[in-house]
């Protein structure tokens, strides 16, 4: 793990660490079940169809995996967090190809019809060049005339809205 953190304390690589034992919990209500519509809106948009290799970048616990093997038994899931990962593989079972890797450095060439990266799980580098490292790595994944697909925050929604601090209780604290 990188111990360099930016001006503002945060350490360069947060991510390798924030999606462990508390995601599950703080994103709770983003289940599979949340997700149904989602996965079938991006399919439709992108024409999935059963004969076709599609990844879901940085899958995490299989919410949206599970859907997208409704439509195609080629589904691959990837994701850096063994934690979710393994959440993943808990829910889908053996049908599910699913990888630990980082999507810099994305293991695959050439191979996918279709990239879905749902909830927000592009540029969260801190560096403009791991985010086109990214980038670079998701077009060589895919095949020529491949589609993507990215799920990402609006900005301008985001600032009107932010809550700076919240906290919530789950269950019996003792």
């Amino acid at each position: 793990m990188n111990d360099s953190r930016n001006s503002s304390g945060v350490p360069e690589d947060w991510f390798a660490t924030a999606f462990g034992p508390l995601y599950p919990i703080l994103y709770a209500h983003r289940d599979a079940a949340s997700a149904e519509k989602e996965s079938a809106f991006a399919a439709s948009l992108l024409q999935v169809d059963s004969t076709q290799r599609v990844l879901d970048l940085c899958c995490g616990n299989g919410r949206h995996m599970i859907h997208l093997l409704q439509r195609t038994p080629h589904a691959v899931g990837l994701d850096f967090s063994a934690e979710l990962l393994q959440h993943a593989q808990r829910m889908l079972g053996t049908q599910a190809a699913l990888i630990r890797a980082d999507m810099r450095a994305l293991p695959f060439q050439g191979v996918f019809d279709a990239v879905f990266s749902f909830f927000t799980s592009f540029a969260y580098f801190f560096e403009d060049a791991e985010t086109a490292a990214a980038a670079a790595a998701m077009a060589r994944a895919m095949k020529p005339g491949a589609r993507f697909f990215m799920d990402y925050l609006n900005p301008p929604h985001v600032a009107a809205t932010l809550v700076p601090r919240s906290e919530r209780g789950d269950g019996e604290f003792r």
